[in-house]
């Protein structure tokens, strides 16, 4: 039988493995402030930006961090009287190059006091409105009881704007069209710019194009694991947006501002890495852990997406037939037309699942980690695989009787109301995520939703959007 492996072959062993940022190395490269930031539930990235000499202070004690209003972490009203400790975590130190003297480093939210958890009267610090420690915990938990490792990268779609008010493009141009790189316009700069920066940063830049909505452009970075992949996926979008606005652009990951292009998606491409299953991977065949992930990923879609899809602008965007998406549960091999997509099928080196019912206004870590629990839902309950792939049409085209054959038999909500009411109910997604987490979660989407849900597809309402995200 011919070999039918193709593409990068990525390997949790072969990531690239980056020593950390020392004080010295900033120094070295005259970093004079440093970002501490973060993303709260909305997915708006926050920062306080320290000096390097109170920086260098903060790190001489047991916990590196600062005193912060935890309503900042959520985006919600409620926790605007009590304060946590936003603790550095050194291991994240980037350079940013699109502002010269500054680095970034994120960091997790913990009580200032420990708290007594679990039976055993131990005590911990660790806050449940911390994302960062949330993705942490279930990809612990995966590879603690399967022995799984995941390899996590991402595709971010976004527009190049002149103005926001009103809405116009840098250009218009074709998907993949060289006219969109032309040698000095002001977009083909940014673009490599962009490119220049993330490399130089450490980002593991695969390739960038022209998407082919207005001002449309593409960036992919390369597969790590989990966390760090979230982290250098915000650092990719603050250097997208910073070196956008230093050339007179603004850059809006907004689902879809432009009603005759699709919009703007997130794509998450995530591989399973075992090694009781090592070597039994069939070019023909999902290997056991691959199908139940899967079977899990597609029994909790429907309340998934209030945390993948989580403001009413992301339903402009979750249509059939624009080639982005589909409002049924189903997957396939080579359709776009499906929320979840199996890359690369016959090759096990580099098959992946492209996770594609997501986009930037969704909070990254929380999107990532709902993802990974509804896979290790499947993978613990050993779930089998009842829809089968939809192959090159999108399940809106076919009829009743042909969704049913291929066992589609649920449509996603079609509403950001409909979808909270799902994800209401979901009881393996809420168990995980813990009650005070997902109380708070909802209270913020709540009121990030409802700013949205004024004069909804007005210009004014377009204009917010795109300043927003």
């Amino acid at each position: 039988m011919p070999d039918s492996s193709y593409g990068v072959l990525y390997k949790p062993s072969s990531s690239p493995v980056i020593q950390p940022l020392t004080i010295n190395d900033l120094k070295k490269h005259g970093i004079s402030y440093v970002r501490l930031q973060w993303v709260d539930f909305a997915n708006s990235v926050k920062c306080r930006v320290l000096s390097m000499s109170y920086f260098e202070k903060l790190l001489q004690g047991p916990r590196p961090g600062i005193g912060i209003v935890t309503c900042l972490a959520v985006s919600s009203r409620s926790s605007h009287l009590t304060e946590s400790i936003y603790v550095a975590d050194l291991s994240t130190l980037r350079l940013c190059p699109y502002a010269p003297g500054h680095a970034s480093v994120m960091g997790h939210f913990q009580y200032k006091t420990p708290l007594q958890k679990g039976l055993n009267d131990s005590t911990s610090f660790s806050h449940p409105f911390c994302t960062r420690t949330l993705l942490q915990r279930i990809v612990r938990e995966t590879k603690t009881e399967f022995g799984i490792d995941y390899l996590v990268g991402f595709e971010t779609e976004f527009m190049l704007l002149r103005s926001t008010e009103p809405l116009v493009a840098s250009d218009i141009h074709r998907s993949s069209g060289s006219e969109a790189l032309l040698t000095g316009t002001p977009a083909a700069t940014v673009m490599q710019e962009i490119a220049d920066s993330l490399q130089s940063s450490g980002i593991d830049l695969v390739l960038y194009h022209a998407e082919r909505g207005p001002g449309q452009y593409e960036v992919v970075t390369g597969p790590l694991a989990p966390l760090e992949a979230v982290d250098a996926l915000v650092h990719t979008h603050e250097t997208i947006r910073n070196t956008a606005s230093k050339r007179g652009l603004f850059a809006s990951f907004a689902p879809r501002l432009f009603q005759k292009s699709a919009g703007n998606g997130l794509h998450a491409h995530i591989s399973l890495h075992s090694s009781k299953e090592e070597g039994k991977q069939h070019p023909d065949n999902l290997s056991q852990h691959e199908t139940s992930f899967l079977a899990g990923i597609l029994d909790h879609l429907p309340g998934l997406i209030t945390l993948t899809l989580p403001t009413p602008p992301s339903y402009g965007r979750m249509k059939d037939g624009i080639r982005t998406n589909s409002t049924f549960v189903c997957w396939g091999i080579e359709t776009r037309e499906a929320p979840v997509r199996v890359k690369d099928f016959a090759s096990p080196s580099s098959r992946r699942f492209e996770f594609r019912a997501l986009d930037c206004t969704a909070n990254p870590y929380i999107a990532l980690a709902g993802v990974l629990i509804a896979g290790y839902a499947g993978i613990k309950s050993a779930r089998t695989l009842t829809i089968k792939d939809i192959g090159y049409i999108g399940a809106s085209e076919l009829d009743e009787d042909a969704r049913q054959a291929l066992g589609i038999h649920r449509r996603l909500p079609l509403s950001w109301e409909e979808a909270r009411e799902v994800f209401s109910q979901d009881q393996v997604l809420q168990s995980f995520l813990d009650k005070e987490f997902v109380t708070e979660y909802m209270k913020a989407n709540e009121l990030i939703g409802n700013i949205f849900k004024q004069n909804e597809n007005s210009p004014d309402a377009m204009s917010r959007l795109a300043e927003l995200y």
